[in-house]
């Protein structure tokens, strides 16, 4: 995009601004309506964000009773393609046609035939303004995707002449076509309450645009049975008008019991369920928030997302999770914040366990607040962290074994790409520097069984054994323990043995594991709380949370002969 825009960036809402100012500048209404449709063409999100703003203001400009003036000029003021133009030539590739809609996943299709509009009588082609008026309300009210929106205008002729005669009518140029000798539904828009198949792998309802009589009788007014009750439905159960509704379930005080009562017992008759896409729309909140998990050496991921989604209910939102396993690039990182900012949600937590995950975030600029739950840090003022203080855990521990008068001090390291390795090698090392303590550092990948392995090569190693080990985490000296039972070498009288993370269990090994608690249920109970902040107007921070030394018996002071 080097060199096509000018340098100003701008927010949605500058942008939004802005449009409101262009909308106000034309004086005809008919001229607001082009400009609007225009918008909608060219960038659907402003011109969503612009109607549910200003929705009083421009609903009447975009649909009633403005429409029926751009219906009557459809063919002048024609632009640019949208939804289907079915003719009467063309009845028999119906099916074919269907195929070329723009989405692929359509939930509600509005269908016309143009011949009765708003009063204005036969308009032809022109009736194609009423169905894409109608969806862009459905959108701003209801929160209906409009990528999964049809409008579809079925051209069997018109029977005005006036367009017929017409220099730059778009529509067929015939009279209308007639059913015959069969009987002919009362013409207009009407709803149909049975799927249209055979267009993609699902169903496709047929949303009402004006449900006739015999609907209304049966108790259908708006698409196929199959579909999830809505709010027209809880109302039409209980005999009140949709407005009623939404103020029992917004628990709104102006409604009196009785009817409360009856609008309750028709929810729960008909199962229905609060439409939250409805919601984020309307009020520009999805009560939403990301977390993405990076990475497969995550060990005590299920106590940290314990901690974000209490954190998170109890702030008043749900969690979306998406994962990115093995060597994630850049790239699919990217991907994955925008696949979940597509879900509009209000802010992500990234949850990762090496340096590639958030150096790709470093020149990054994000629409929501993200906070990165990991050791490590970016040049990015944008990002909040939430860590515990890794190098501090490791020199309690080591610095534990120091005090017991140790000087020859192991460290099985865990893999160290990722940040909390790498962390508490620093640790290690600065602690026995400080006491001009030695060490030896063998690599491992935070498994038992490289801890298992690693111990066995401490055994065999053909110098003496380190009278300490510090194991990169608790599976580490889960494993170690394993191997010096099988070499005979005694915890903690031969070897002391410290782990980290205070893994479930660790209290119950043989002996009972001396560790560094890292509590990853306040890790993850942090990050919302960081996240929740920006929400609320906070600038970016970082925190670092302390570990806890936990002293058990698998270490001891050294022998005296050691």
């Amino acid at each position: 995009m080097d060199g096509l825009l000018p340098p100003a960036t701008e927010t949605q809402e500058e942008q939004a601004d802005r449009a409101c100012e262009a909308f106000l500048a034309y004086d005809k209404p008919l001229n607001r309506h082009i400009y609007l449709r225009q918008l909608q063409d060219t960038n659907e999100v402003l011109f969503y964000g612009l109607l549910t703003r200003r929705l009083e203001e421009m609903l009447p400009i975009v649909y009633t009773p403005r429409v029926g003036e751009a219906c009557r000029r459809f063919s002048e003021i024609y632009r640019r393609p949208r939804g289907l133009f079915l003719t009467y030539e063309d009845r028999h590739r119906f099916r074919d046609i269907l195929r070329n809609r723009p989405g692929r996943e359509v939930d509600v299709i509005v269908v016309t035939d143009g011949q009765r509009i708003l009063g204005l009588g036969d308009q032809g082609v022109g009736g194609m303004g009423i169905p894409i008026g109608k969806l862009s309300f459905y959108t701003a009210i209801g929160g209906i995707h409009p990528a999964r929106t049809l409008p579809i205008l079925l051209d069997v002729g018109t029977d005005n002449e006036d367009l017929l005669a017409g220099e730059h009518y778009l529509g067929r140029r015939r009279h209308r076509v007639t059913g015959g000798t069969r009987p002919v539904p009362a013409p207009g828009p009407r709803i149909s309450s049975r799927p249209l198949r055979g267009c993609g792998p699902r169903p496709v309802t047929v949303s009402a645009v004006d449900a006739g009589p015999r609907a209304r009788a049966e108790g259908r007014g708006t698409g196929d049975m199959n579909r999830p009750p809505g709010m027209m439905d809880v109302a039409r159960e209980a005999g009140v008008s949709h407005i009623t509704v939404s103020r029992v379930i917004n628990g709104h005080p102006s409604v009196r019991p009785e009817t409360r009562a009856r609008v309750e017992a028709a929810i729960q008759k008909l199962g229905y369920r609060r439409n939250s896409v409805a919601r984020a729309l309307k009020s520009r909140r999805s009560s939403t928030i990301g977390v993405v998990i990076v990475g497969s050496e995550l060990f005590e991921l299920p106590r940290i997302l314990l901690g974000v989604e209490t954190a998170a209910k109890q702030a008043g939102y749900w969690v979306s999770l998406a994962s990115r396993q093995g060597e994630s690039t850049t790239g699919d990182l990217v991907e994955t914040l925008q696949r979940l900012t597509d879900q509009s949600v209000e802010a992500i937590a990234v949850v990762a366990d090496r340096p590639l995950a958030v150096e790709a975030l470093s020149g990054l600029v994000f629409e929501v607040p993200v906070a990165v739950v990991m050791s490590g840090s970016v040049p990015n003022p944008d990002l909040s962290f939430v860590e515990v203080d890794q190098e501090l855990g490791a020199r309690l521990a080591v610095r534990h074994l120091l005090d017991l008068g140790h000087r020859r001090v192991a460290h099985l390291t865990g893999a160290l790409r990722t940040f909390d390795a790498r962390a508490r090698v620093d640790g290690w090392q600065a602690e026995l520097a400080a006491a001009g303590a030695a060490g030896s550092m063998l690599e491992g990948d935070f498994s038992a069984e490289s801890g298992f392995r690693l111990a066995h090569q401490l055994c065999t190693a053909g110098t003496d054994l380190p009278t300490a080990v510090f194991a990169g985490n608790d599976q580490m000296a889960m494993g170690a323990l394993a191997a010096f039972a099988e070499r005979g070498v005694k915890v903690p009288q031969d070897v002391s043995l410290v782990g980290f993370d205070d893994m479930k269990g660790s209290g119950y090994l043989v002996p009972a594991l001396t560790t560094v608690r890292q509590d990853f249920v306040h890790l993850g109970r942090s990050a919302i709380g960081l996240l929740v902040g920006m929400l609320g107007g906070k600038e970016a921070e970082r925190q670092k949370i302390t570990p806890e030394l936990v002293v058990r018996r698998s270490t001891a002071a050294p022998r005296a002969d050691s």
